[in-house]
């Protein structure tokens, strides 16, 4: 949607220039698929919050949990209840991941299989986020064809919109299958934990004293930075420069940071950290927000306390980390790296992200109170 608001709103509208509506009207007629694309993702989006939160149906929750192998609970008002957790999970991992992952560990048998565990899995998905890292830093410099000390190309644009310009072109096929990588690592980092659920086993080594848990938290948290390290590496090899851009907010920032003296390509690696780095502090504040919802949700089976995880408040800080959360930003980049707009994805993420981030935060302080607050709750928890 910001890259069609983006493609929809030039710098330059003056009076003689077509209106907002017609501009969007005739990006729709050119690029009807992804037209579509937008119309049925936002439909989803609707399906999803309306069934999960705003009028959670209960046989939705009992598939949820079944796919992510939580259904032992004892009572029925349990069954139907989804942990904290998963109704802040991004909705990619609920209804695409955790289906392949329970279709692989028990219709194929992996769990049955000799020698593989969940242990294993975690210790296999950082090696594929790796080979994602080198595979993206190579589209952006392959060694073979371009020389150490490769001369900047002058800014060449083709109309006022375009705000990405850079000194060599990726390899696009590349970016697709290094984006094609991590996505099997997202998946195999989700089929751990399934796996582990199955075989019920979380012991890695008495010697050390880890446990499946903690590896799975430092290996997922290696191989994620790697892999944002080498994305912000990428657009350093591109030399990538942004002089200007269409979207307020960002064009605001964009002209600021060139007030100060930067250069468009010091611009350009200042906003595509910020933007990386939102994304790390979003999944810092998505966990503390986590860890007080199970605090207040998953250590009790009191109906009077759940009956509180079933109102507004409660429910669309929910829904607002299920679509926001670290794990969903870092699908809608996959998505962005695969189309080609990550570039202009993390300019957004590096001006509204934050933005963004504090208000949830700020909300979901204020939740946690409010629940913390309640008679029904205080003296229980």
């Amino acid at each position: 949607v910001s890259v069609l608001y983006w493609k929809a709103c030039i710098t330059n509208m003056g009076s003689g220039s077509p209106g907002c509506s017609v501009l969007v009207r005739t990006w729709v007629k050119e690029n009807v698929a992804g037209a579509i694309a937008i119309a049925v993702t936002l439909s989803l989006a609707v399906l999803y919050a309306k069934f999960c939160y705003l009028e959670p149906d209960e046989e939705v929750m009992r598939w949820i949990k079944r796919q992510t192998v939580n259904d032992n609970n004892a009572t029925e008002l349990m069954i139907t209840r989804l942990p904290s957790k998963y109704r802040m999970l991004n909705p990619f991992l609920l209804f695409v991941d955790y289906p392949l992952c329970r279709f692989i560990t028990f219709d194929l048998n992996l769990k049955d299989v000799p020698g593989v565990s969940a242990n294993l899995v975690s210790l296999v998905h950082p090696l594929v986020a790796v080979l994602a890292s080198v595979v993206i830093v190579k589209a952006a410099y392959p060694p073979a064809t371009r020389p150490e000390q490769e001369p900047e190309l002058p800014l060449v644009t083709k109309d006022s919109s375009q705000s990405l310009i850079v000194a060599a072109e990726p390899n696009v096929y590349l970016i697709k299958l290094s984006a094609l990588l991590f996505t099997i690592r997202n998946t195999l980092d989700t089929l751990d934990g399934v796996l582990a659920r199955a075989q019920r086993t979380k012991v890695l080594s008495t010697k050390v004293g880890f446990n499946g848990h903690l590896l799975d938290v430092v290996t997922d948290m290696a191989g994620v930075t790697c892999y944002m390290i080498c994305i912000w590496y990428h657009f350093y090899l591109l030399k990538s420069r942004v002089e200007r851009h269409s979207l307020p907010g960002v064009r605001e920032a964009v002209a600021k940071l060139n007030s100060m003296g930067l250069s468009p390509v010091a611009v350009s690696r200042i906003m595509v950290f910020g933007g990386l780095a939102m994304i790390g502090m979003t999944g810092m504040s998505w966990e503390t927000t986590m860890l007080k919802m199970q605090i207040f949700f998953d250590e009790t089976s009191n109906p009077d306390i759940l009956a509180v995880e079933r109102t507004p408040p409660v429910q669309i800080c929910y829904l607002l980390w299920s679509l926001t959360c670290s794990d969903a930003l870092f699908t809608y980049l996959v998505v962005a790296l695969i189309c080609g707009v990550a570039h202009d994805w993390l300019l957004i993420l590096a001006v509204y992200g934050w933005s963004w981030l504090v208000f949830l935060t700020l909300y979901s302080v204020y939740t946690t109170r409010w629940i913390g607050n309640l008679p029904v709750v205080q003296g229980t928890v």
